[in-house]
């Protein structure tokens, strides 16, 4: 044969570690030492606790990216934490009153 794909691709870690380091640079090399793995949900929304007091979902959504507040606040209760909940009722967008949920930690 005659072409792309003819030969086998090599079988052992350094071969194909060599081959991409070839082709693609070593970017896995470049890549800085010293970056730290980034928080959790669950961090997040209880570093955020601390500094504000409370969260809603819609805080969560804007500020940490966290879609479903509900779903973390279910799991560390699981975990033992304790919260209070208020309805509160705020306005969206277009005017129109919503209801939504104010979770702060049980002190």
């Amino acid at each position: 044969m005659n072409g792309k794909g003819d030969t086998q691709r090599p079988l052992n870690k350094l071969a194909f570690d060599l081959g991409f380091d070839r082709i693609f640079g070593a970017l896995r090399k470049r890549r800085p030492k010293n970056i730290s793995k980034p928080k959790n949900q669950h961090q997040q929304v209880l570093d955020y606790l601390d500094t504000n007091g409370t969260i809603t979902t819609a805080q969560a959504n804007i500020h940490l990216g966290i879609s479903r507040l509900s779903a973390r606040i279910f799991e560390l209760k699981q975990k033992g934490y304790e919260f209070d909940r208020v309805d509160v009722v705020l306005q969206n967008r277009v005017g129109k009153d919503i209801r939504c949920g104010r979770w702060r930690l049980k002190s």
